[in-house]
């Protein structure tokens, strides 16, 4: 197995594995660095076809005996990254799915132009045979 290979952290993919995180995953998990070791791990094992039995006792061997302190500071300063891209990213979808909750409410408008535009027309309340004849689903 390289060590030198899996011990390096991908640096400059801060993006492309919070968003690679974000796919895999069905809600929010906070990244730490020996989940982004696993992943260099697994990497290696495919590549060379290697069996490991434990995978989590692997994991805490390299971060234990292989890794230097700058290695892990590296680590750990790309799970960082990543927890803040996927935590902003939450953020903002959260604010969408508010504003998207928000749009069944009724407004109240002033302006008579605005009353026009913004207020509509309820068919689905009418029993006439105009909003039969208008509305797309009765």
């Amino acid at each position: 197995m390289n060590y030198s290979k899996i011990c390096q952290p991908p640096y400059n993919q801060s993006k492309q594995l919070a968003d690679e995180i974000r796919a895999n995953r069905i809600k929010h998990t906070i990244v730490t660095p020996k989940m982004i070791l696993r992943r260099n791990i697994k990497r290696e094992i495919n590549e060379k076809n290697i069996v490991i039995v434990d995978m989590n006792s692997m994991v805490n061997n390299v971060w234990n005996n292989h890794l230097t302190d700058v290695q892990r500071e590296g680590f750990e300063v790309l799970a960082r990254n990543i927890n803040e891209i996927n935590q902003n990213v939450a953020n903002v979808n959260r604010d969408s799915h508010n504003r998207m909750n928000r749009i069944n409410n009724r407004q109240e408008i002033d302006h008579a132009l605005g009353v026009a535009i913004f207020s509509g027309t309820e068919f689905s309340k009418k029993n006439d045979f105009e909003s039969f004849i208008l509305t797309p689903f009765p």
